[in-house]
């Protein structure tokens, strides 16, 4: 028999009547399955609870389906709910814990992902948060770093070209090379195609070579792990601060420059929208958790005296309080133009994205608007981080809710206007 009416007969039946209003509405609810149709599922289940408020069935539903819709305090609390009258089971409370972890309440996490059995995904679960939080010592029990001291004399690859490394990470974690070649070793770095020219504008590395082309001799291999690189670092980070590491072409700087010399307004570059994401359930794509609706930023825009251009590649939406460049990283390659024109900027504010992070490895002043859930790299409450001096983070207090970020980043800017 087919797993949805399966559903749907488990859901009538655990009510216990089969009259004809609660079947109808166990019926819509089904409908809306079939249709992927969240606003229908809701509506239809929330009735539903309404007439049997402690219903098992309805109770679990009503929290799988507020997670597909975004709706994490609601997913809490009718899991809470259920667990009030009925015994956890392993699923429930790690699906409990992750809709914690999306609403930024990494403490009520970690308290839950402790009490479940210690397998492999609940481990990687547990690391991001005591990286998180700087238990420095329950995350090297689950994660054994790799040593980066014995640099001296040695060639050194970088591979930054496996699957699941975004730019944002290679950019962050090449400051390594840095610290590898002042303590004496030859740097290679394998690299996605599209970063080879602006990595090969490094001076610390002597090498950048793509998957297509052969590996010459090597003596140690350190691919991409940002927990890695939390766990070699977290006893000195000062050191590790050393920005800039990245640098433009010096000929697209004077190029960007001069193509807006006639500007005398502060100007600030701007990103606001993070790739795409599918929804699980009704597989539609959606802007990320990262991204604020652009409604939101036109708050920002409308400060007087501050020009604002776009850093963002492929935007979904537009204002004309924006400027757009023409041919923005299509001619001289990914990131050319962007790493060269964030030197005629006063300011990069951004959304946490490969821009965030390449404006603060070549030391751009730079504000990052991170969302409740945000990547443990950014660590807990803090305004600042450790890895770039030149960045300044404002944190959404409350999950899904970026209007009080924007009022702050609205005050700030306002005091440097009137200095």
């Amino acid at each position: 028999m087919n797993k949805k009416i399966l559903l749907l007969i488990s859901l009538i039946s655990s009510i216990g009547i089969y009259g004809e209003p609660l079947q109808y509405y166990a019926q819509e609810v089904e409908r809306g399955i079939q249709e992927r149709n969240l606003d229908r599922i809701l509506e239809n289940l929330n009735i539903l609870h309404e007439l049997e408020p402690t219903n098992k069935s309805i109770l679990l539903q009503l929290a799988r389906y507020n997670f597909f819709s975004f709706e994490f305090k609601k997913t809490c609390e009718y899991y809470e709910t259920y667990l009030k009258h009925y015994p956890p089971t392993v699923d429930l409370l790690y699906n409990l814990a992750s809709a914690y972890n999306k609403r930024g309440k990494f403490d009520r996490a970690q308290y839950i992902f402790q009490k479940l059995p210690q397998d492999d995904q609940i481990k990687s679960e547990l690391l991001k948060l005591y990286l998180r939080n700087s238990y420095w010592n329950q995350a090297e029990k689950i994660f054994t770093q790799t040593n980066w001291h014995d640099f001296q004399g040695k060639t050194i690859l970088f591979d930054c070209d496996k699957p699941g490394n975004g730019f944002g990470d290679i950019f962050q974690f090449l400051r390594v090379a840095v610290i590898a070649k002042n303590r004496g070793a030859q740097i290679i770095v394998k690299t996605p195609k599209a970063l080879q020219k602006l990595l090969k504008l490094c001076p610390s590395i002597d090498q950048v070579i793509t998957s297509n082309d052969p590996t010459p001799h090597i003596d140690q291999i350190y691919p991409i792990c940002i927990g890695s690189l939390i766990l070699n670092t977290k006893n000195n980070f000062p050191l590790y601060r050393c920005c800039p590491y990245l640098f433009p072409d010096p000929y697209l700087v004077q190029k960007w420059r001069n193509t807006i010399s006639d500007d005398h307004n502060m100007k600030i570059g701007i990103c606001w929208e993070s790739n795409l994401v599918r929804n699980k359930f009704t597989r539609k794509k959606l802007l990320s958790h990262r991204s604020i609706p652009l409604e939101l930023m036109e708050r920002i825009l409308k400060n007087q005296n501050i020009s604002f251009y776009s850093l963002q590649k492929d935007p979904h939406t537009k204002s004309n309080r924006i400027t757009f460049m023409d041919n923005f990283d299509q001619e001289h390659g990914r990131f050319m133009d962007t790493a060269a024109f964030m030197h005629s900027l006063d300011l990069v504010i951004t959304i946490d994205s490969s821009i965030a992070h390449l404006a603060g490895a070549q030391g751009i002043p730079v504000w990052l608007l991170l969302p409740a859930e945000s990547d443990y790299r950014w660590f807990k409450d803090r305004s600042d981080s450790p890895w770039y001096p030149t960045m300044r983070i404002f944190r959404q207090p409350v999950e899904g809710d970026w209007n009080i970020v924007i009022d702050e980043i609205n005050n700030a800017l306002q005091k440097i206007v009137k200095k």
